[in-house]
């Protein structure tokens, strides 16, 4: 997919499940995600943030009920990082969709989550509501994350 264009690459999820393709709403995902000048451009030839959005407006374009990112914005600079944050967040807003990123900034998830938990040695160590878990954690192995003691 990636020698088509950007254009062809938002659409891919519908065309594959026969779907109607909405102009429209490609086009004011693009909008919001700043790519509405590179439509026709073909995605291989996009920067890594141009890229990390087009892969974005094609996980929202199916409208789906749950999203899963992993990682959504690394190794991007501050801008590509707000404008992906900011479509993030406009998601879960539009009917109370629900995201589950997994992500290893805790401003980033300061910022987003509702709810946040710790995956320690592949174990869940805790899951509580963002402040619970960042001001008064439960488990001491999140305590010692929270204050840089524990590093991995």
């Amino acid at each position: 997919m990636l020698t088509t264009s950007v254009l062809k690459n938002v659409t891919y999820p519908l065309k594959i499940r026969n779907k109607e393709i909405d102009y429209q709403r490609i086009d004011g995902l693009l909008t919001k995600l700043g790519m509405e000048k590179f439509k026709e451009q073909r995605a291989d030839k996009l920067s890594g943030g141009e890229a990390q959005r087009v892969s974005l407006a094609r996980s929202l374009v199916s409208k789906p009920l749950v999203l899963l990112l992993d990682e959504p914005t690394s190794n991007l600079d501050p801008g590509n990082i707000e404008i992906i944050e900011n479509m993030i967040l406009d998601y879960m807003e539009e009917e109370d969709n629900t995201a589950i990123m997994v992500t290893h900034n805790l401003f980033q998830a300061k910022r987003l989550a509702d709810r946040v938990g710790l995956l320690h040695q592949g174990e869940l160590i805790e899951v509580n509501e963002k402040e619970k878990f960042f001001d008064n954690p439960d488990h001491n192995i999140t305590k010692e994350y929270l204050t840089g003691e524990l590093v991995y």
